[in-house]
């Protein structure tokens, strides 16, 4: 991915974006995403710029402009989101079946 920052609904695409270690600012778009977009905010990978499609536009702007003065950090290595997952249960499921 060539892109510089990622600005994305919360759903696969923020876990991409976060795997991708690409500085994400993320919106709300459904209910469902609540959970998984203030986990990755504990963690200081992503920046919520708005919920329920509304996006706070003069925080978009506010935010772009401080990463683009080098004034913020925007992604964060604290996510244990590796693209590893699908290797940890290959290796979980061997296990159970060589019992």
């Amino acid at each position: 991915c060539n892109s510089t920052i990622s600005i994305t609904a919360g759903g696969i695409s923020m876990f991409e974006s976060v795997a991708l270690k690409k500085p994400t600012l993320v919106f709300q778009t459904h209910e469902h995403q609540k959970y998984a977009i203030q986990y990755l905010l504990k963690k200081n990978a992503v920046i919520k710029i708005g919920s329920k499609g509304r996006v706070q536009k003069k925080k978009l702007y506010k935010i772009i402009n401080l990463f683009i003065q080098n004034k913020i950090k925007l992604y964060s290595n604290n996510t244990n989101i590796d693209g590893m997952g699908f290797n940890r249960i290959i290796k979980i499921i061997k296990t159970i079946i060589n019992k």
